[in-house]
Parts: C-alpha cells; sequence; structure tokens
C-alpha cells in the first residue's frame, strides 16, 4: 500500500429505504399505533444505527377508524413557506377520484406564484368528500 488512506467515510447506506423499512417495522406500528415520530426515530437508530431525516414544520395527519385508512392529510414545510413568501394569497382546491386498487379521492391544495404558475401547497387522499374530511 502507498501512503496512508485519507477518504472520509459515508454512513449514507442507499439500501435502507422507506419500503424496506416499512416491511421491518410494520408489526411494531400495528402493535403501537400511537407511537411518536420522535419515538419511532429512535427505535429505528438504536437498531440500526442509522439516522433518519424529517422536515420540521412539515404536517402530516393520518385517521383512521377500527384499523381502516380513513385520510391522510400532507403539507410539507418547504411548500408552506415557499408559499407563504413568494406565492400569490390565492388557494385552489382540485381532486380527482382515485381508480386503483385503493378507492377515494385525492384533493390538492395550489396557489399561483408569481408568474402565474400553478404551486402545490398541499394534499389530501379521503375516502369521500364530506363535510368531515
Amino acid at each position: 500500500m502507498v501512503g496512508t488512506h485519507t477518504c472520509g467515510t459515508s454512513m449514507k447506506i442507499p439500501t435502507i429505504t422507506v419500503k424496506w423499512l416499512a416491511k421491518k417495522y410494520v408489526n411494531k406500528v400495528r402493535r403501537q399505533p400511537k407511537i411518536s415520530l420522535k419515538a419511532f426515530i429512535g427505535d429505528i437508530y438504536d437498531d440500526l444505527k442509522v439516522e433518519i431525516d424529517i422536515v420540521p414544520g412539515s404536517t402530516a395527519i393520518i385517521k383512521q377508524e377500527e384499523q381502516k385508512f380513513q385520510r391522510i392529510y400532507v403539507c410539507p414545510a418547504p411548500l408552506k413557506r415557499a408559499f407563504l413568501d413568494g406565492c400569490r394569497l390565492f388557494l385552489c382546491l382540485d381532486g380527482c377520484f382515485l381508480k386503483g386498487v385503493f378507492k377515494g379521492q385525492i384533493l390538492a391544495i395550489v396557489g399561483l406564484d408569481a408568474d402565474n404558475r400553478i404551486y402545490p401547497i398541499a394534499w389530501v387522499v379521503i375516502e369521500v368528500e364530506n363535510t368531515d374530511s
């Protein structure tokens, strides 16, 4: 060997995907459906020594009844901040029906940016559009 090895180490492991984590931890989440995100990420770190990144300020709300999915709302923090910083104060709601294996509707909340282009802000997947959802 010539010289000293000076390459840095990387803790990024591309083989750990969301799909892989979901398979590994599905039973744990079923046993503890009310586990907090912070506790769950801590468990993953304790088990695998892998850090999971989250985006502070993002909102995700899942509603279920008797172990049956009802709806999910997602609003990523970067989209929320960009809307508040640079988009017009104009919101639209549009939706379409899901026709695959999982039925329901997806509704999207969009705004207009300074160039009059559509800008996504949040979305929700619901069982049916009504006053509850």
